[in-house]
């Protein structure tokens, strides 16, 4: 049995372009923040799935304000920035499984533990949910001494999560998973989920990088403080512990790919610190080598296209993303790959091609102002006249929004 642990990391930056006459004005945006964790292998008999998953462990009072027992520096990227969700509760969508009572136990395990502070509910429509679980068959290629048993992809707009996607694992060849392990890993995963991105280095607390199958864990103090602080906003305690959390990062990363070189995991958590870093040459080389072990993987792409674009070279990024797209069946990954395509192909000023692009995505997602305000500036730039049109149709939908300094310029254009 083989406990070693992969981690993996992909970061997507998003330029959030809002084009008016012809202003660039560029604000960063963050896709796609995803963590895996490996419990170690079962055995080769079939486990029972126990569906009445309590907590064996009890978690531990904390007295609040008593916070500085925590792994803040671990949380936050290399850069020392971090996404959290900007209203409670967080409504979540679990897929049919015989294992979604023991997930949704451990989503109750948090609210039981922060009470208001941190807060989700459920939903049985996924189109309602802003995180949605889902049981794939496989996560990533696997041997026979390690798995990869949980993987959550965050979707950041600033300093907010918009949208989480968790995958869990619930059988290794053909053999059902202890609850446990099922348990412990959607725990350690909802820790992503919540923008703790890293992990602990103390192997008690439920973000350290390797999850347990033989007892059921807890929510530690140092767990709980560190998502306090998180969600307290508490910047002068992040600054006091997060410094040289970029050296730590980028040491504990290359050390990794060392030890486990054949696994895409490590791979992408280094190219993830190499790109915080804003070291975007040795990024595309750590995602290149990723690549070369798993070409099926959308998100790679998708990274070396965020890559390419910060880099300037888009017309690259715009061939990558299309890349991605090709890669993915996830709809809210589509959505984001293609406004990214679209974005480089504008950047790149292909600007007929990028006007086709983002009228699909008008089309597509009627509601994302975003998308319209980059959509009109190319009506307004190719003399299109749909952009009237369109305009009118979203104000309809969303009065609110001709408050909107962007929307106002555009309706005096349109003189509406």
């Amino acid at each position: 049995m083989n406990n070693n642990i992969d981690t993996k990391y992909i970061t997507a930056i998003i330029f959030s372009l809002v084009l008016v006459i012809a202003v660039f004005m560029f604000n960063s945006r963050v896709l796609n923040k995803i963590s895996e964790s490996n419990p170690p292998l079962v055995g080769t008999e079939e486990t029972n799935i126990n569906n009445e998953m309590s907590p064996a462990g009890t978690t531990p009072n904390i007295v609040d304000g008593d916070l500085s027992d925590n792994y803040i520096s671990n949380a936050v990227n290399a850069s020392g920035s971090y996404s959290l969700w900007q209203n409670m509760p967080v409504n979540v969508y679990i897929q049919e499984n015989p294992y979604k009572k023991v997930v949704e136990s451990a989503f109750t395990t948090y609210n039981n533990t922060f009470n208001s502070l941190i807060m989700f509910s459920f939903t049985e429509n996924p189109n309602n949910a802003q995180i949605k679980v889902t049981f794939p068959n496989r996560i990533e290629n696997a041997n026979a001494d390690q798995y990869v048993a949980g993987l959550t992809n965050n979707f950041s707009s600033g300093k907010y999560i918009q949208s989480s996607n968790i995958q869990l694992l619930t059988q290794k060849n053909g053999v059902n998973l202890p609850s446990t392990a099922v348990y412990n890993t959607t725990l350690h995963e909802i820790g992503h989920a919540l923008g703790v991105n890293g992990h602990s280095q103390n192997k008690d607390d439920i973000m350290y990088a390797q999850t347990e199958s033989s007892r059921t864990a807890y929510l530690t103090a140092r767990d709980i403080a560190t998502l306090k602080i998180m969600y307290s906003n508490n910047e002068s305690l992040i600054s006091q512990n997060t410094a040289g959390a970029a050296s730590e990062k980028l040491k504990e990363a290359i050390q990794y790919t060392q030890q486990v070189p054949n696994k895409t995991a490590g791979w992408i958590n280094l190219g993830n610190v190499y790109y915080d870093l804003k070291m975007l040459p040795e990024a595309l080389e750590a995602y290149k080598k990723a690549l070369q072990i798993d070409p099926s993987d959308a998100n790679i792409y998708a990274s070396m296209g965020s890559c390419y674009y910060s880099s300037k070279k888009f017309e690259t990024a715009a061939e990558f993303f299309g890349y991605a797209i090709e890669r993915t069946v996830d709809s809210v990954e589509i959505e984001n790959y293609e406004y990214m395509k679209a974005l480089s192909t504008l950047s790149a000023k292909r600007y007929d091609d990028a006007y086709v692009q983002y009228a699909s995505l008008v089309n597509k997602y009627p509601n994302k102002k975003e998308y319209l305000i980059n959509y009109l500036y190319l009506c307004t730039y190719l003399k299109k006249p749909e952009g009237k049109d369109k305009l009118q149709a979203f104000l309809q939908s969303h009065p609110e929004a001709a408050n909107d300094t962007n929307i106002q310029q555009y309706k005096n254009y349109y003189k509406l």
